[in-house]
């Protein structure tokens, strides 16, 4: 009687395709293919050798029909007369993985664009730190592509202006006045070299 099915709540029921009650006694082997099957027993008897709950996610087409993502939890329920069982608990985790597809998708066009593009771009966090910079911005201050990742913007600012520089950003994480932003400014940025070079400044 191994492996087979006691106990089963609807939304099992539902991801199957037939009624709970009907389920009752039935195995893997019953509604999914041989190999799905066999990797489900052989979860099956890991839990129970080792005591110790698994988690494991794939993409499947369930019996009913659905497809997507499942997280399946499997753990080991031990009762007062010594038994032993494994409860097993089923996610449907489709939408999270489509919603991060989609995230990366997005990511991977954006900095498609960005790369391509002749105008310096730098994204910075609230403390100032380059989490990204584009080629473009890279040969316009003179530095190899991607060495600005992780430093301060103040690198890229003459040294009369870092304070002004970190007066906007203590501003911004205070919820002040943005005065910089969507504002176009003429200012000056400092290269590797120590030049300085005339930039337009847009802030968004």
């Amino acid at each position: 009687d191994r492996h087979r099915w006691i106990v089963a709540n609807k939304k099992f029921g539902h991801y199957i395709g037939a009624e709970p009650e009907y389920l009752l006694g039935k195995t893997d082997f019953d509604y999914f293919p041989p190999d799905e099957a066999t990797i489900a027993w052989s979860q099956d008897d890991e839990v129970l050798a080792t005591g110790k709950s698994i988690v494991v996610e794939q993409e499947m087409r369930l019996p009913s029909g659905q497809s997507g993502w499942y997280e399946k939890t499997k753990s080991v329920l031990e009762v007062s007369d010594g038994r032993r069982f494994v409860v097993g608990l089923a996610r449907d985790v489709t939408a999270i993985r489509r919603a991060e597809r989609a995230l990366k998708e997005s990511e991977a066009r954006w900095s498609a664009v960005v790369a391509s593009m002749t105008e310096g771009i730098v994204v910075i966090d609230d403390h100032g730190r380059i989490e990204a910079a584009n080629r473009a911005l890279h040969e316009m201050f003179g530095y190899p592509e991607n060495s600005l990742l992780g430093e301060n913007i103040n690198i890229l600012v003459p040294g009369p202006h870092h304070e002004h520089h970190d007066g906007y950003l203590s501003r911004y994480r205070a919820g002040g006045p943005h005065k910089v932003v969507g504002k176009v400014r003429n200012v000056e940025g400092r290269r590797r070299d120590g030049a300085l070079v005339p930039v337009e400044l847009s802030v968004s």
